[in-house]
């Protein structure tokens, strides 16, 4: 079933990739995660340090663009039917004026799946090095084994090597 909602997911970003990245300034990676680099506008900002404010009113300002941008976001989830399998991954400050937000499938943490098939495709190969000097028929038990994991890292990520 989450495999289900993940494909949709996935359909979904990819029919709208142009429109997020044209008016929300997304990038969506490899494993179907969504970011984005917000910041204070720079007439603002540069109005912020010429009044020598705190690093608090910078950080308030900061927080306040986060929060416009997220909505922004959030409304044209909604109009695409993806809140329910959306969810923010992560918000890191990464600049004095510039925060990264991180948006992706709420109901598997896909980096851990990602994770996973890499391993198994390394031990897999591994294995298959060492079978191909013990035993032939168990080479090909091995090869099937590592087509298998390969059909399922295109299936999910589009992509042979993630």
């Amino acid at each position: 079933m989450k495999i289900l909602k993940f494909l949709k997911y996935r359909k979904i970003i990819d029919n709208n990739r142009k429109e997020l990245e044209k008016s929300f300034n997304l990038k969506i990676d490899n494993i179907y995660r969504l970011g984005t680099l917000v910041s204070i506008p720079k007439n603002k900002y540069d109005i912020l340090i010429s009044y020598k404010n705190s690093e608090l009113d910078i950080y308030k300002q900061l927080d306040s663009e986060v929060k416009k941008t997220i909505s922004n976001i959030d409304k044209f989830f909604i109009q695409l039917n993806l809140m329910e399998l959306i969810n923010i991954y992560s918000i890191d400050r990464i600049g004095p004026n510039l925060v990264e937000v991180i948006l992706s499938f709420n109901l598997v943490n896909m980096v851990k799946v990602a994770n996973y098939i890499r391993f198994f495709q390394l031990i897999s190969g591994i294995f298959l090095f060492i079978s191909y000097f013990i035993n032939i028929e168990l080479f090909y038990s091995v090869i099937l084994v590592l087509f298998i994991l390969f059909g399922i890292n295109l299936i999910l990520f589009k992509k042979l090597f993630i």
